[in-house]
C-alpha cells in the first residue's frame, strides 16, 4: 500500500532498515561525546508583527552518546538563555526581552531513543532527515515533548569528533511564552548545528 509523504509524492513502504545509511560511518562515530560550546550555536527563526526576526544563542553545553544500535541514543543538552544575540532589527531586541521574560535563564533538552522517520520530508532548511531524536525540552517551569530532525552526523578528525545538526518548530503556546498580543508568532523553528568531541576514557 502506497502512502503520500509531506512532500506529496507517493512513496511504497518497505521493510529494508533506515540505519542501513549508517554501516560505513558507525565505528567511527560509536562512543561518548561533549559538546564544543565554542563551536556550537542554536538558531531560532520566528515572525513578529508579520516581519521575520531570529537571534542565537551560544551557551550551549551537553552530551552526546552514540550507541552500536543507534535507537539508544542519547543527548543532553542545555542552553543559556542569557546569551542570546538577536539578528539586526529593531524587533530583535523585543523577541530576546520575551525570552528572558518567560523561558527562564536555562533551556534543557534530553533525549534517551531516536526513531526512524518513515515518511519522506525536507525541513525548513533543506534537509531530507532518516531520523528523529525523541525527547523533551524545558523552558522555565514548563515541559513538553519534542521531535529533532537529525540533519548531519558525521565524523571528523579521524572519529575524534562528530559535526551533527537537527531542526524542530515549537510553539510559545505550549510552554507560556507571551506573543505580545498575538504579534509574536505562535511558531518557531529551531536549528542547532555544532561539533562534540570524543570524550577521553
Amino acid at each position: 500500500m502506497k502512502r503520500t509523504t509531506a512532500e506529496g509524492t507517493a512513496v511504497t513502504p518497505t521493510t529494508s532498515s533506515p540505519w542501513a545509511t549508517f554501516d560505513t560511518s558507525m565505528p567511527r562515530t560509536v562512543g561518548h561525546y561533549v559538546i564544543d560550546g565554542a563551536s556550537t550555536s542554536v538558531e531560532i527563526r520566528t515572525r513578529y508583527a508579520g516581519f521575520p526576526v531570529g537571534g542565537t544563542f551560544n551557551g550551549v553545553a551537553g552530551t552526546i552518546d552514540v550507541p552500536s544500535d543507534l535507537t539508544g541514543a542519547a543527548v543532553a543538552v542545555t542552553i543559556d538563555s542569557t546569551t542570546f544575540t538577536p539578528a539586526a532589527g529593531p524587533l530583535g531586541g523585543l523577541l530576546r526581552r520575551g525570552f528572558e521574560d518567560d523561558a527562564g535563564p536555562i533551556t534543557h533538552f534530553e533525549a534517551t531513543r531516536m526513531e526512524p522517520i518513515l515518511e519522506s520530508f525536507v525541513t525548513h532548511d533543506g534537509d531530507r532527515p532518516l531520523w528523529a531524536l525523541v525527547g523533551r525540552v524545558t523552558l522555565g517551569d514548563v515541559t513538553r515533548p519534542v521531535r529533532i530532525a537529525v540533519g548531519v552526523v558525521r565524523p571528523l578528525e579521524g572519529g575524534t569528533a562528530v559535526a551533527f545538526s537537527g531542526t524542530t518548530t515549537l510553539r510559545c503556546s505550549d510552554f507560556g511564552v507571551r506573543r505580545h498580543g498575538g504579534l509574536l508568532a505562535d511558531t518557531v523553528r529551531v536549528r542547532i548545528s555544532g561539533v562534540a568531541s570524543r570524550a577521553a576514557g
